[in-house]
């Protein structure tokens, strides 16, 4: 994952890796002997691996997170991301695209609080909020010292 929107997935390349990841379609090659080239598929391995570790393949959410969509809404991505599903047996499918800049970030940063986190990037992350807490107050404080 890259912060650099320049590198940021579009709709079309999210929904083909979606195909490799939940669906098992081979990642295209050059050449005719190829497992792309031949049709084949992993399909049945991912449902094992499913099935595995206690997931239903029909009923489990299907997320995909990258920084953020370029030329497309989440949303709008998640929808198409649903076809996808349907297209290999999945009957009522439930796909979410987050972006970690604009949903995963903000949400981990409303929750964190002040603690002494153990994890560097919680402690972190509640240092990045608590600059942004004391900045804001400072910046109010000023500003009704100028008025």
């Amino acid at each position: 994952m890259t912060h650099s929107e320049n590198w940021c997935p579009t709709p079309d390349i999210i929904e083909s890796l979606f195909r490799q990841k939940f669906s098992g379609v081979p990642k295209p090659r050059e050449g005719t002997n190829t497992d792309h080239a031949k049709g084949k598929s992993s399909l049945q391995h991912i449902k094992s691996a499913y099935d595995l570790y206690g997931f239903d393949f029909q009923t489990l959410s299907r997320v995909w997170c990258c920084w953020s969509v370029r030329y497309g809404a989440p949303a709008t991505v998640a929808d198409r991301l649903c076809s996808v599903a349907r297209e290999y047996g999945v009957t009522n499918p439930t796909c979410e695209v987050l972006s970690l800049r604009d949903d995963v970030i903000p949400a981990l940063i409303n929750k964190v609080g002040t603690s002494n986190y153990d994890d560097d990037v919680l402690r972190m992350l509640s240092l990045l909020e608590q600059k942004r807490i004391q900045t804001a107050k400072r910046h109010r404080k000023l500003q009704r010292r100028v008025l």
